[in-house]
């Protein structure tokens, strides 16, 4: 009987990818979304609404918080490092269009650090990685 035998069942690659979609969006919803501070970040920008008719002349790939969860519910995301990209870009807007101290920056801050430290905690990362060297491994050996 061969090694990959003893493993078990193998998920299919769709499967792999669910399951760590499945983790971002349930760090967001439990380190972001039901942070009162985010709410401010569930919705795109309104330059109009919000007074701030400038705002798409400083910011060129606007992103929020809720078109995160919205591209995760539509499978949009190839890759947890996309969804991961796409958090670290509210945070780089928020930065970008708000000076320190004002309080949009100081909500947008603190909101990437709970990001950035339930990133961390999770090793989603390096288990994407993982993943990813253990296919190239498999396609290899298949060859």
């Amino acid at each position: 009987m061969s090694a990959d035998a003893h493993a078990g069942p193998q998920l299919s690659e769709d499967a792999v990818l669910d399951g760590f979609l499945k983790e971002c969006m349930n760090m967001i919803k439990r380190r972001l979304w039901s942070k009162r501070e985010c709410s401010a970040f569930k919705e795109p920008v309104d330059p109009i609404k919000l007074n701030i008719p400038d705002y798409h002349t400083y910011i060129k790939h606007p992103m929020d918080v809720g078109t995160v969860k919205k591209k995760l519910d539509s499978g949009m995301y190839k890759s947890p490092l996309e969804v991961r990209d796409d958090v670290r870009l509210v945070w780089r807007n928020c930065a970008a269009y708000n000076p320190p101290g004002h309080p949009m920056r100081n909500m947008g801050d603190i909101l990437a650090a709970a990001w950035e430290a339930t990133w961390k905690d999770s090793n989603i990362e390096e288990r994407w990685f993982q993943h990813l060297q253990q296919q190239d491994l498999q396609a290899s050996s298949h060859a």
